[in-house]
């Protein structure tokens, strides 16, 4: 029995550790992006989850927890299992589309937050990811709705800073003569007048560098040098 136990002891180190070394995304540049070893969270969320399995609440908090130490592939998982039991629940489409956008997924997290925002329109961070996935492939007019309709919805400061940033990007990148930097686009100074104030250094901030895009201070680190990359969060 004794030695029974140690052999299932050792086989649930070897699952945790594959899972932790488990490559979750690599970049266009080759760069490689690795789950980490929990830290205490997940093994709670699960000891949770076991006594109630199908509570959503549970499922959810499990599935951040995974998200917080990279590993994206079994978020990814718990979230579809939480859909699967409540396809209805738009918080649930609101994680699983960041998940997939963080994998760069883009197709499959513009279904899910597109799901998500007519299931529930007031979810900040529906709006706030699909305003990124929009400016990922390219389409900046739908980011710059995605966004105003995330502003009021900030949850606080950093999240408002990093919206607002999000949404001079992709208003600066509306059409320009060929081979001149990005403008911005027709209203952008309409829109983003009426944005919270912390938009009028960001604006200064545009101006000065010619209208080229800035990382944001505030929000997930989704955008680095031009290149989308995994956020922790």
């Amino acid at each position: 029995m004794r030695t029974t136990a140690v052999f299932i002891a050792i086989a649930a180190l070897a699952t945790e550790s594959a899972v932790s070394q488990a490559v979750e995304y690599r970049s266009p540049a080759g760069v490689e992006y690795r789950a980490q070893r929990d830290t205490g969270a997940i093994a709670r969320a699960e000891s949770a989850l076991a006594a109630n399995p199908r509570n959503v609440d549970l499922i959810i908090q499990l599935g951040i927890a995974q998200s917080g130490v990279r590993q994206y592939g079994e978020a990814i998982k718990t979230f579809t299992r939480g859909i699967a039991i409540a396809p209805q629940n738009a918080v649930l489409y609101r994680w699983r589309g960041h998940r997939y956008l963080s994998t760069r997924q883009f197709d499959r997290a513009m279904d899910d937050l597109t799901r998500g925002s007519r299931l529930d329109s007031t979810i900040y961070g529906i709006w706030y990811h699909l305003g990124i996935v929009r400016y990922a492939r390219g389409d900046f007019t739908g980011a710059v709705d995605a966004f105003t309709r995330a502003l009021p919805r900030a949850p606080d400061a950093a999240e408002r800073a990093g919206a607002t940033d999000w949404l001079w990007m992709s208003l600066s990148r509306g059409a320009g003569p060929a081979g001149q930097p990005p403008r911005l686009a027709a209203g952008g100074e309409r829109v983003c007048a009426a944005a919270p104030p912390l938009s009028r250094r960001n604006r200064a901030r545009f101006r000065d560098h010619g209208g080229r895009h800035q990382r944001h201070r505030g929000g997930d680190p989704e955008l680095r040098r031009g290149q989308l990359v995994p956020d922790p969060r």
